[in-house]
Formats: structure tokens, sequence, C-alpha cells
């Protein structure tokens, strides 16, 4: 079967030859084109249901495992204070095992005692987006916006 792109292609060619529409008409009908098209057409809206169906999958599948992986980060945590719990507790500065070690190692450490006195350059700020949907209704409300502007677009719809 013959490509979309050889398909359309095959059309451009056929009506450049004649200015004609019936002869366009009788050429494409001889070649049962009509029917070309609409099974092209069913190859590619099944393969993009299928996609679609297979990203759905997927966002679910990226769900239950980013919900698993949070589980497992906050087992992981409670599990260390545990330990820490134990060997302060017991006052052991070191634990070893033939298959692991444990210790306490000094780190450092920023803790924030009053945010309002620290200077603006010392916090960070994500990158400035501008807001389309609000810039959408704003310019359909009639405000004047330099820089943006309301476009028409075809989008394709496949059901």
């Amino acid at each position: 079967m013959a490509s979309l792109y050889e398909i359309t292609d095959l059309y451009k060619k056929i009506d450049a030859i004649s200015d004609d529409p019936e002869v366009l008409k009788d050429t494409l009908d001889s070649l049962d084109f009509e029917d070309i098209v609409k099974n092209k057409f069913d190859g590619y809206a099944s393969f993009v249901n299928s996609l679609e169906a297979d990203n759905d999958s997927i966002d679910k599948e990226t769900k239950r495992i980013s919900s698993i992986k949070k589980h497992n980060t906050n087992l992981i945590k409670q599990l260390k204070e545990r330990l820490s719990y134990a060997m302060q507790t017991m006052n052991k500065e070191k634990i070893e095992t033939s298959f692991h070690k444990a210790g306490f190692r000094p780190s450092k450490a920023v803790e924030i005692t009053d945010e309002s006195l620290i200077p603006s350059e010392y916090f960070i700020t994500p990158t400035p987006k501008a807001n389309k949907t609000a810039i959408k209704k704003a310019i359909q409300s009639g405000v004047v916006l330099r820089g943006a502007k309301i476009v028409e677009r075809e989008n394709l719809s496949l059901r």
C-alpha cells in the first residue's frame, strides 16, 4: 500500500494535469482514489488512537510507580530514623556487621530562623512564564497586550 506522502503526491500530480474539475474527478474515480484515501485515513486514525491509549497507560503506570517510589522514600527515612534513634539510645557511634556498616558523621546544614530577614539575593526564583490562559482572556475581553495575539489554528480531531 502507498504511503500518505505518495498518495498526496499522486493527487497533486493528477490535479496539475488538468484544470477541468470533471477530468480530475473522473481520473480519481477510475483509481478508486477515495477508497485509498479512506483506508489510509483509517490506518492513521487507528494508529493515533493506539498511541493515545499507550500514553494513557504510561501516565497511569508513571503515577503508580511514582507512588511506590514516594512510599519507599518515606520508608527509607523512617527506617534510618529508627536506626539512628536506636544507636544514639545505646551510645553506639558505629556498628559493623559482615554485610553493612553504620555510623554517624558530622555535617553542616543551614537552618532558617527568620526568612523575612534574609536578603532577596539569597532566594531562588523560578523563571517567569507567560500565563497564556490569562492573556487569552484579557485579549478576548478587549485589553490590548503588546507582544501577544490570538491566532486562529486548525487542529485535527480524530474520533
